[in-house]
């Protein structure tokens, strides 16, 4: 039965490779979101061995607060020490690291929009510095910068030219004295840096408060090289006795480096990997009914096979051994794919001004594994059943003229169907009310096996349905395409299965992102009270700076007509023993612009020793006013802080919000990430305005916007999240479009007969072509129709999972959802071209007089 496999898939090669598509796209995916990531990350694993090749010891402090998505805040520690390592024996260089918030300008005036961080730092010895001088010279003296080379080249920047950054100081001018490289690349990550001499990074990048306790954020050691790494940290460590810092060797930080850049590309490969998945899942529908219209219309010839003496094992085996084929070939496709595609991402990084040093694509032998693997079992999965099927044919089959499937009405069909129904559904519900996320992803698969395998049981009735408008407008064409798609229900219907799949995911997406737009205005609407907002990002783009420092805030309070302005910015503390994070506002006008609806105390009752919490915060830890809160901020020391106010309105605040004066005597920057300003009763709309736009235009940083205009701007964000998801879900609609042609493709085939007897009675290549296409517009049209509507179940199954966390607002996206049809209509257009110039090469006679 090999050879007979054998002979069989070599004999359809078309056939073969046709089917293969849906695997290679799906395996081209997955493929390539490994190669990708994992060439990033042995990139910067190499990138930052190099940079720290030099470096024996990190001192750094030891008290650090971790929050989620690896967030943490560290201490600082006293400049001092360095001066006191310096003089350490087996000590060379002692270099105090700074590294803050700063923001580089462009020439016309403003900042930079970059795809990473805006930082600042100080200017290091080269022997231990990760920055390469392109051009130029260090920077000396308060008047001096340097510049990163990709915001260099953005703005064709010269040395010797005057710049303008943004720091702690507020915004000046200064005489490019170098451009610089990290390592072997323009700038690490997309980021950009301006790089200082020590005194003047401690005074221009840091608020005055810290810039007057002398601190740094780390230490540099770079040893003679009399003694290891590992013992020259631990003389280290014993002279800084209880100084609560902690000393890293050179390997150690290195190490730590290139765990932070995986963490940070793990959520991309997963978000790559998912959606990968995805479309490996909607290719498993299309593989099922390609297989199981090839295995119909090969009905005769395993009959014959069977009054020869073969088995139904055999014959089922032979089927499996096709498939096993199918899915080896196309994974194979798919991994060369999966390459091109890592190249094609790194080229659209560079693009995007994140620099990656030009070296090979890494290929693990656990992609290899993985894409062969898991394109193969797909495929082989997908074509149990029909194989099944296969095995259980007849011998008495080979007497019939054509092929014919089964189509009556399965009560083992209905049953299962519902039972796999009843599963996803709970699975589902599980996942969204459950707090366990992984069982919405398996139960929205059991779903779509569900209605998989439900579907031809009403798919005639809606076939007919939306095939009435062909019928009464295009006479006999739109009459026969009616037929046609309802005559066969199960094969429309799993043609139509995997266009539901996509439709029935982007849809959803649909749902779920206009009601977090109509829930997110509907939050800001009723929290926020005033009547302006400055935000750090601009028209063109994410932020150009990591925050206003609180200086800003300080001088928008003393313009004219204006009542009050708040900065809100967050940090992290321990709360109780576990990371969370801290709302920071200024208790005397936060109250003033936002309202936070307090059910007992208020914001401006919040002292420095104090904290107003939320109030299902309050009711898990069972808290009151006058409770104890034990907190624990970046320093090390724990504080005792009274509950002063529980306020219901917690999306925006948070579980826990405090006073920016619990900071005082802190080392933590905050630079507040938004400011809102309320104008006093009275004062004139047009000279307010005016004022703070030129308080804004001299600060350098910042876009003032108008109460409707930032709320406008806040739902907007979700687009563009929603469009990279549209973007992805896009491969699993390409590959339910293939599967459409196949199907249509291989239908034509099997009515050849058929359709030579229309021609010979009069039916015109145009009459053939109309009626094709018609039934593709009905078969996409379907799927789409159903996918729709599941769509929207879903997205509003997670809308109500998601009420606790205030989206309270249900949106259907009814222009999308006409579009979606429209689109749908003009996919069946073309999903039938390759079909109807098939079906119009008919030969006539030879149909007629084929077996």
């Amino acid at each position: 039965m090999f050879r007979i496999a054998l002979k069989s898939i070599l004999a359809r090669k078309v056939r073969l490779l046709l089917t293969s598509l849906a695997v290679v796209l799906g395996t081209s995916f997955l493929c390539g979101s490994f190669v990708f990531t994992d060439t990033i990350g042995t990139t910067f694993d190499d990138l930052f061995a190099d940079i720290n090749a030099n470096t024996d010891a990190f001192v750094r402090s030891s008290n650090v607060i971790e929050g989620d998505f690896g967030a943490e805040t560290r201490n600082r520690i006293p400049a001092a020490l360095a001066e006191q390592i310096g003089q350490l024996p087996g000590v060379v260089l002692a270099e105090p690291v700074v590294q803050a918030n700063a923001a580089i300008f462009g020439r016309d005036g403003k900042p930079l929009s970059v795809n990473g961080p805006t930082f600042g730092g100080n200017s290091l010895d080269p022997v231990v510095s990760p920055w390469v001088y392109a051009s130029g010279k260090p920077p000396t003296g308060p008047d001096q910068v340097v510049i990163d080379m990709g915001s260099a080249k953005k703005e064709k920047y010269q040395v010797g030219e005057q710049i303008q950054v943004n720091g702690a100081g507020g915004t000046k001018t200064f005489t490019l004295s170098g451009i610089v490289k990290f390592g072997t690349v323009d700038a690490p990550g997309g980021a950009s840096y301006a790089l200082f001499d020590l005194p003047t990074a401690q005074s221009f990048l840091l608020p005055q408060r810290l810039a007057a306790q002398g601190v740094v954020d780390a230490i540099i050691v770079k040893g003679d090289g009399s003694v290891s790494d590992q013992t020259l940290a631990q003389q280290v460590h014993t002279a800084m006795g209880d100084n609560e810092t902690e000393v890293l060797t050179g390997a150690q930080i290195t190490k730590e480096n290139q765990s932070d850049i995986r963490r940070a590309l793990n959520f991309f490969t997963i978000f790559l990997t998912v959606f990968a998945l995805v479309s490996l899942f909607v290719g498993s529908f299309v593989i099922a009914n390609l297989f199981s219209i090839t295995q119909t219309q090969r009905l005769r010839e395993n009959a014959l096979m069977r009054a020869i003496g073969a088995t139904s094992r055999q014959i089922t085996s032979s089927s499996l051994l096709e498939a096993l084929a199918i899915g080896i070939i196309g994974s194979v496709l798919g991994f060369a794919g999966g390459i091109g595609l890592a190249t094609v991402l790194k080229l659209l990084l560079s693009a995007f001004g994140v620099d990656i040093p030009s070296v090979g694509l890494t290929i693990l032998p656990r992609t290899v594994v993985i894409t062969l693997v898991a394109g193969t079992l797909v495929t082989v999965l997908a074509a149990v059943f029909p194989s099944l099927r296969a095995g259980r044919v007849k011998p008495v089959e080979a007497m019939r003229a054509s092929a014919v499937e089964d189509l009556g009405t399965s009560r083992g069909r209905l049953i299962s169907g519902f039972i796999l129904l009843a599963i996803g559904v709970t699975a589902v519900l599980f996942g969204l009310f459950g707090g366990q996320p992984i069982y919405f992803g398996l139960g929205a698969a059991v779903l779509f096996i569900a209605l998989y395998v439900l579907l031809p049981l009403v798919a005639r009735p809606i076939a007919r349905l939306l095939g009435r408008p062909a019928a009464r407008f295009r006479g006999i064409t739109g009459q026969m395409a009616m037929e046609n798609a309802s005559r066969n229900p199960r094969r429309t219907a799993r043609a139509a299965a995997a266009l539901m799949v996509g439709v029935a995911l982007v849809s959803g997406v649909q749902v779920a992102a206009a009601s977090t737009r109509a829930s997110v205005r509907d939050i800001f609407g009723r929290q926020f009270t005033g009547d302006y907002a400055i935000t750090l990002d601009t028209d063109g783009g994410g932020p150009v700076a990591q925050g206003f420092e609180p200086s800003f805030v300080d001088r928008l309070n003393q313009v004219d007509g204006v009542e009050a302005a708040s900065g809100i910015t967050v940090t992290l503390g321990r709360v109780n023993g576990k990371g969370r994070q801290l709302t920071v506002v200024d208790p005397a006008t936060v109250g003033q612009v936002f309202d936070l609806k307090f059910t007992s105390g208020s914001v401006a009752a919040l002292t420095a020793d104090g904290v107003v919490v939320s109030e299902k915060r309050a009711k898990k830890d069972s808290l009151t006013l006058g409770s104890t809160v034990k907190a624990q901020l970046v320093d090390g020391r724990e504080r005792n802080l009274t509950v002063q106010g529980i306020y219901s309105e917690d999306v925006l605040a948070g579980s826990y919000t405090v006073s920016r004066a619990l900071f005082d005597d802190t080392t933590v920057d905050l630079p507040d990430f938004v400011l809102f300003v309320v104008r006093k009763a009275g004062a004139n709309e047009a000279t307010v305005t005016k004022a703070l736009e030129a308080e804004v235009k001299a600060n350098g940083l910042g876009k003032l916007n108008t109460r409707t205009e930032y709320i406008d701007r806040q739902s907007k964000q979700v687009n563009q999240i929603v469009g990279l998801v549209y973007g992805l879900l896009g491969l699993s609609v390409v590959i339910a479009f293939f599967g459409i042609v196949l199907t249509l493709a291989l239908s034509v085939l099997e009515r050849r007969r058929e359709l030579a007897l229309s021609r010979a009675v009069g039916m015109s290549k145009r009459q053939v072509r109309e009626s094709i296409v018609w039934e593709s517009v009905i078969t996409c049209v379907m799927g789409t129709v159903v996918g729709v509507i599941v769509g929207l179940l879903l997205g509003y199954a997670l809308v109500v999972s998601l009420r606790d966390q205030g989206f309270n607002s249900f949106s259907i996206p009814y222009s999308s959802v006409i579009v979606m049809l429209l689109l749908a209509g003009i996919v069946g257009v073309f999903a039938s071209l390759y079909p109807t110039r098939r079906a119009n090469k008919v030969n006539i006679v030879e149909a007629l007089t084929s077996t």
